[in-house]
Order: structure tokens, then C-alpha cells, then sequence
């Protein structure tokens, strides 16, 4: 699942978050930012930090991802021969 900010300031640093983990860095350009794609299941932060004075701040929302294994069925096909005597009478 593809992560990102729909819009970020120049001069701030955004980090990702799974849990406490830190899971990415983008830097502020004044448009939309993207962390890439995440691909663990769990609650996804992001904290805001000014590059200038080093202050912090969590943004307000998460992100929640959810990982739905695909199934893929298998199908087998058993067939057999079936043989037949024909018996010849004379």
C-alpha cells in the first residue's frame, strides 16, 4: 500500500512510523510526498520536523493497513482409462 502526504512544506522533514519503528523519510517540497509502498500490516505515523530548529510535531492522522492474503485455487483433474473387453464368440 502506497503511503504519502497530500501536501508538504519546504523546510520540514516528514518521518514514517510503523508503531515505534521508523519506516521512512521524505523532505518537505511544497507539494504531495510519498513514503513509497509499505507492505506490513499495522498502524502507519507521521511526524513533522522543522529542519531549521529541530522542532517535532506527530501529524494528526494514520494510516491503517491491512494485508488480505490472495488466494489462488488449484484445480485437479483426475481421468481414467476405461478398458474394454470384447469377448469373441465362435
Amino acid at each position: 500500500m502506497h503511503i504519502g502526504l497530500s501536501g508538504s512544506d519546504i523546510g520540514i522533514n516528514y518521518q514514517l512510523y510503523h508503531g515505534t519503528v521508523l519506516s521512512g523519510t521524505v523532505t518537505g517540497t511544497g507539494t504531495a510526498a510519498g513514503f513509497g509502498v509499505e507492505t506490513l500490516a499495522g498502524t502507519y505515523t507521521a511526524v513533522a520536523t522543522n529542519a531549521a530548529t529541530g522542532c517535532a510535531d506527530n501529524m494528526r492522522d494514520s494510516a491503517i493497513v491491512t494485508i488480505t492474503p490472495v488466494v489462488i485455487p488449484t484445480v485437479s483433474i483426475v481421468t481414467s482409462l476405461a478398458i474394454r473387453y470384447v469377448q469373441v464368440l465362435r
